[in-house]
């Protein structure tokens, strides 16, 4: 966690100038400092986040798939809101536009400030952990339901 601290530290009080050579971060356009150091962060915890995923016209910040199947039966948005582009009402309403869209296409959101990823970024990871793992229990109980005579259902 110092590791993360430090780095995004120095990306925020010395911005490196952006090279050609973006190949270390997946070619990846990113919003803020912070987006990034989370990124690598969670590349040590047993997830897959896509970053800059677009659905409709809104891009995700972070984005979540189920792969215990071939198609996805739930996909999480992580939102990581910063100081600087969250603190104006106009900023706001757009977040909340763009989670009543994506509430409409099946999507869940997980909302995090950029104080709780920069102070705690392995809380917010558990957390996200934890999320899925309700998810899955939740779809699990879904699928399969045993009536009164023993047979079971698909759901």
């Amino acid at each position: 966690m110092k590791r993360f601290k430090k780095a995004v530290k120095k990306r925020i009080v010395r911005p490196k100038k952006e090279n050609k050579t973006k190949q270390q971060t997946d070619n990846i356009d990113w919003d803020s400092p912070l987006e990034k150091e989370f990124y690598n962060f969670s590349k040590s915890y047993p997830i897959v986040l896509i970053s800059g995923f677009v659905v409709g016209p809104y891009k995700l910040d972070f984005a979540y798939f189920d792969k215990s199947s071939s198609r996805p039966r739930f996909k999480i948005d992580i939102e990581i809101d910063g100081l600087n582009f969250h603190s104006y009402l106009h900023q706001r309403e757009h977040d909340y536009q763009r989670q009543i869209y994506l509430a409409m296409n099946d999507w869940y959101v997980l909302r995090f400030t950029g104080r709780q990823i920069f102070k705690n970024p392995d809380k917010c990871m558990n957390q996200i952990l934890e999320y899925i793992k309700h998810l899955e229990d939740k779809y699990n109980q879904k699928r399969l339901i045993i009536h009164e005579d023993d047979t079971a259902v698909g759901k």
